[in-house]
Protein backbone atom coordinates (compact mmCIF):
# COMPACT_ATOMS: atom_id res chain seq x y z
CA UNK A 1 0.00 0.00 0.00
CA UNK A 2 1.73 3.33 -1.33
CA UNK A 3 1.15 6.16 1.43
CA UNK A 4 -0.68 4.40 3.46
CA UNK A 5 -3.47 4.18 1.35
CA UNK A 6 -5.57 0.93 0.77
CA UNK A 7 -6.82 0.34 -2.88
CA UNK A 8 -9.22 -2.70 -4.32
CA UNK A 9 -6.54 -4.15 -5.96
CA UNK A 10 -4.56 -4.57 -2.03
CA UNK A 11 -7.74 -6.66 -0.80
CA UNK A 12 -8.48 -10.47 -1.52
CA UNK A 13 -11.24 -11.20 -4.11
CA UNK A 14 -14.52 -11.50 -2.46
CA UNK A 15 -16.41 -15.18 -3.01
CA UNK A 16 -18.25 -15.80 -5.89
CA UNK A 17 -21.11 -17.88 -4.05
CA UNK A 18 -24.00 -15.58 -3.04
CA UNK A 19 -25.08 -15.81 0.12
CA UNK A 20 -29.08 -15.29 1.81
CA UNK A 21 -29.72 -12.67 3.97
CA UNK A 22 -28.83 -13.69 7.20
CA UNK A 23 -32.53 -11.79 8.04
CA UNK A 24 -34.15 -14.36 5.98
CA UNK A 25 -36.79 -16.01 9.06
CA UNK A 26 -37.63 -19.48 8.94
CA UNK A 27 -40.70 -18.67 7.64
CA UNK A 28 -39.37 -17.21 4.68
CA UNK A 29 -37.48 -20.58 3.80
CA UNK A 30 -39.10 -21.73 0.66
CA UNK A 31 -39.00 -25.56 -0.06
CA UNK A 32 -38.15 -25.57 -3.46
CA UNK A 33 -35.04 -23.14 -2.47
CA UNK A 34 -34.65 -25.56 0.51
CA UNK A 35 -34.27 -28.51 -1.82
CA UNK A 36 -31.90 -26.56 -4.21
CA UNK A 37 -29.49 -26.10 -1.08
CA UNK A 38 -29.90 -29.58 -0.01
CA UNK A 39 -28.90 -31.25 -3.60
CA UNK A 40 -26.07 -28.56 -3.94
CA UNK A 41 -24.42 -29.53 -0.77
CA UNK A 42 -25.59 -33.28 -1.82
CA UNK A 43 -28.01 -33.40 1.33
CA UNK A 44 -25.38 -31.86 3.88
CA UNK A 45 -27.55 -30.17 6.71
CA UNK A 46 -24.07 -28.23 7.89
CA UNK A 47 -22.89 -26.70 4.70
CA UNK A 48 -26.54 -26.30 3.74
CA UNK A 49 -27.49 -24.01 6.84
CA UNK A 50 -24.24 -21.80 6.52
CA UNK A 51 -25.36 -20.92 3.13
CA UNK A 52 -28.53 -19.91 4.85
CA UNK A 53 -26.91 -18.14 7.27
CA UNK A 54 -28.82 -20.28 9.98
CA UNK A 55 -27.92 -22.82 12.66
CA UNK A 56 -27.85 -26.59 11.80
CA UNK A 57 -30.19 -27.04 14.23
CA UNK A 58 -32.79 -24.03 12.71
CA UNK A 59 -32.30 -26.32 9.27
CA UNK A 60 -33.60 -29.85 10.59
CA UNK A 61 -36.57 -28.08 12.06
CA UNK A 62 -37.27 -26.54 8.80
CA UNK A 63 -36.75 -30.24 6.94
CA UNK A 64 -38.52 -31.67 9.30
CA UNK A 65 -41.71 -29.07 8.61
CA UNK A 66 -41.75 -30.10 4.84
CA UNK A 67 -41.50 -33.50 5.17
CA UNK A 68 -37.89 -33.80 3.50
CA UNK A 69 -35.83 -36.52 3.76
CA UNK A 70 -32.03 -35.09 3.19
CA UNK A 71 -30.64 -38.42 2.64
CA UNK A 72 -32.43 -38.49 -0.69
CA UNK A 73 -29.72 -36.10 -2.04
CA UNK A 74 -27.03 -37.41 -1.18
CA UNK A 75 -24.42 -39.31 -3.94
CA UNK A 76 -23.55 -42.95 -3.88
CA UNK A 77 -20.15 -43.49 -2.92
Amino acid sequence: AKEGIILPEHLPDMPQKPRINRKTTLQKVDKKLLIQILKRHNGNITHSARELGIHRQSLQRIIKRYNINPQRFRKAS
